[in-house]
């Protein structure tokens, strides 16, 4: 998917990757920090630019656990214990999504 789009072009791939990695590293922080606050509004905002961004790279599956978990946020009322818990573990699978990008990015990185 990303090299057609890049045309098979390393650099532009390998740009992509790292923005993508910052990007996520960024809003992984911030959902941490609105799991703490027990902001609902943010961390609904949050968790749906990370489902658009995993889907643009082209992580399906995680991307549409993102977009449950918004959908199971955008209700009235706090976020529950049950909810907290599945944030923190979609975000140990963004972890690991980052660290095969990572994999990626090195491998077409220039020396």
């Amino acid at each position: 998917g990303l090299k057609k789009m890049t045309f098979d072009d390393e650099v532009q791939l390998n740009r992509i990757l790292l923005r993508f990695s910052e990007d996520c590293l960024a809003d992984s922080e911030a959902v941490s920090e609105a799991l703490t606050n027990d902001d609902k509004a943010t961390l609904s905002l949050i968790v749906h630019r990370l489902a658009g961004r995993i889907a643009q790279i082209g992580s399906k599956k995680l991307a549409a656990e993102f977009r449950l978990m918004e959908i199971a946020l955008s209700g009235d009322g706090v976020i529950d214990l049950r909810q907290k818990n599945k944030v923190l573990g979609l975000l140990q699978q963004l972890n690991q999504l980052l660290n095969l990008v990572r994999q990626q990015a090195s491998a077409y990185s220039i020396s």
